[in-house]
């Protein structure tokens, strides 16, 4: 089980503090909001502080990192970049984890990613974060199948909180359940690793806080 870390959250608690509440919740690894095609390696200070406290404390941290892919090379320079940066203490990211969700253009994608697995070499491990292989954007721009050729797993951003209604836990438990087959069907493989974004927010709300968050029992079923 994982947690999304955007950089503000380490501005309001000290990453000793993360630590010990993810590893009570039972979260395995992190990912760290890291950088952006527009904003290049902006979280390198925080990754200086948050890599080692994490990894004492037992939690892999993957770099997550926005690319639009506006500009291919760009984008696997600065993720290859991150990929391979080691804080002063002698800590690296355990993976990387790039947001194919701007340009899902077929060869824009597989040259980023074949370029980008070329780079890193066979070991590091990459997640592509997509839309669900089964959503309407996913079935007009398939990127799955591209992606899965060069990286180790694929996250579909499986949201399924977006009307303003209640959900029981079988719904989502089937929905989520969908979000995989649907990948693993765009790739052709049973047993291609998925790991689901689940949503924790409200998208009708402010900042993504509100009333129309998902309940404890729509999560659970997540």
């Amino acid at each position: 089980k994982g947690v999304w870390l955007p950089l503000p959250l380490l501005d309001l608690a000290d990453p000793a503090a993360i630590v010990r509440a993810a590893r009570a919740l039972g979260v395995t690894h992190v990912y760290l909001e890291a950088g952006s095609s527009g904003g290049g390696f902006y979280g390198r200070p925080d990754a200086d502080r948050f890599l080692a406290a994490a990894h004492q404390g037992g939690l892999k941290v993957i770099a997550w990192v926005l690319t639009r892919l506006d500009s291919v090379p760009t984008d696997v320079a600065l993720s290859a970049s991150i990929a391979t940066y080691r804080t002063p203490s002698g800590d690296s990211f355990d993976g990387i984890a790039p947001d194919v969700e701007f340009n899902t253009y077929a060869d824009d994608v597989r040259t980023f990613s074949e370029v980008l697995r070329t780079d890193l070499g066979p070991s590091k491990l990459i997640v592509g974060v997509i839309y669900p292989a089964g959503s309407w954007t996913g079935r007009r721009h398939p990127v799955a199948g591209i992606l899965s050729r060069s990286f180790n797993v694929l996250a579909p951003m499986a949201y399924w909180h977006e009307s303003q209604q209640d959900f029981s836990t079988g719904d989502v438990y089937d929905f989520i359940s969908q979000a995989v087959v649907d990948v693993q069907n765009a790739v052709g493989s049973s047993t291609f690793p998925v790991t689901v974004i689940a949503q924790g927010y409200d998208t009708f709300g402010r900042n993504g806080a509100g009333p129309s968050s998902p309940s404890g029992a729509e999560t659970l079923g997540a």
